[in-house]
């Protein structure tokens, strides 16, 4: 194959993830959007891109989810 075509084929199959991820999280809150594309391995810039944000925004976002997570813990111990 030449580069041409990986390229298309990587442009297609970058359209297909954003899709299933729109698919997965529609209907939800922002903040578990956010916790379950980046559950999922997303990068903070990919999640921004799906959800029309920052990544910033989403960085934030992930950084709250991180705490409460952390405080949860604390509390359960």
């Amino acid at each position: 194959m030449n580069d041409k075509a990986l390229e298309s084929i990587d442009n297609r199959l970058k359209i297909i993830s954003k899709l299933l991820a729109l698919d997965v999280v529609k209907g939800r809150q922002f903040q578990e959007q956010v916790k379950i594309l980046h559950e999922m391995g997303m990068q903070p810039s990919e999640i921004a891109d799906c959800l029309g944000k920052t990544a910033n925004n989403v960085r934030v976002a992930v950084h709250g989810i991180k705490k409460k997570s952390t405080q949860k813990e604390v509390k359960e111990q």
